[in-house]
């Protein structure tokens, strides 16, 4: 996960700004949470992942959230994961599209 950091999370806007978790959810065995923020402020809210399938770990499953709307004019978001192991990532940062 740490190799591939900058796929975390992906920015979109159609209808709005939506930030997807996709890569994450993917990962999900690995990862105990996912912690983000907006712009330069605290990494302070959390996505919630659904719990991971031992049998089918990379699986999606049916019902995931898989993404977010964000407000409008959501400039950057930050993200911080927590792995199973209790050790966490680098802060990461994320640009939105212009």
């Amino acid at each position: 996960l740490e190799q591939f950091w900058t796929s975390w999370i992906a920015f979109r806007e159609w209808q709005g700004m939506t930030v997807y978790f996709t890569h994450l959810v993917t990962y999900r065995c690995a990862i105990r949470q996912v912690r983000y923020g907006f712009g330069e402020g605290p990494v302070d809210k959390v996505f919630k992942l659904p719990p991971c399938d031992g049998a089918d770990p990379h699986s999606v499953p049916e019902n995931a959230t898989l993404y977010m709307k964000v407000p409008p004019k959501t400039a950057s978001m930050r993200v911080q994961l927590t792995y199973v192991d209790g050790t966490t990532s680098p802060t990461r940062s994320f640009n939105a599209p212009k």
